[in-house]
């Protein structure tokens, strides 16, 4: 069986992050316990950041054309910062 980890971040805290992200940002900041176990029992495959919700965008094909727009932008404050698959 496969697992796939939906790591949540505080939005606020994702949009203050400096431009150009690297994938440690967040974890330089905070402690991921789930993860430092995955890897010491040696069955963690690959995870990695989200980029922070100030920079979502949604992609539509319409008519054979592609369409990009800024959002969705919902009012919430975690967002899915980050996976992890084991």
């Amino acid at each position: 069986m496969k697992f796939l980890m939906l790591v949540c971040w505080d939005a606020e805290k994702m949009d203050a992050q400096t431009e150009p992200e690297s994938s440690n940002d967040a974890a330089d900041d905070e402690s991921f316990p789930w993860l430092d176990d995955l890897q010491a029992r040696g069955i963690w495959v690959t995870g990695d950041q989200l980029a922070p919700p100030r920079r979502a965008r949604t992609v539509r094909v319409r008519d054979g054309k592609t369409i990009v727009t800024d959002g969705p932008f919902a009012e919430t404050k975690e967002v899915v910062g980050g996976f992890d698959v084991p």
